[in-house]
């Protein structure tokens, strides 16, 4: 499978049941995710993120990073 059609799946395995308060939605959370496992920093993924009007620190995405 090329890199390309494995990374525009939606990746079942991310388990978000870590997740206890709604404050980010799961869907942010999940692209958070997916955009630092292709490679993005964790400040990238932030500033992505930001386009969306999702603010959240590089330390809170490397949170969930490490929960899933």
């Amino acid at each position: 499978m090329a890199e390309i059609d494995r990374l525009s799946e939606r990746i079942a395995w991310i388990d978000l049941s870590f997740v206890e308060r709604d404050r980010t939605p799961r869907w942010a959370i999940e692209i958070g995710i997916r955009c630092h496992l292709a490679g993005m920093s964790l400040r990238e993924v932030s500033k992505h993120l930001e386009r969306f009007g999702i603010d959240r620190s590089h330390v809170a995405i490397h949170n969930w990073v490490h929960k899933a």
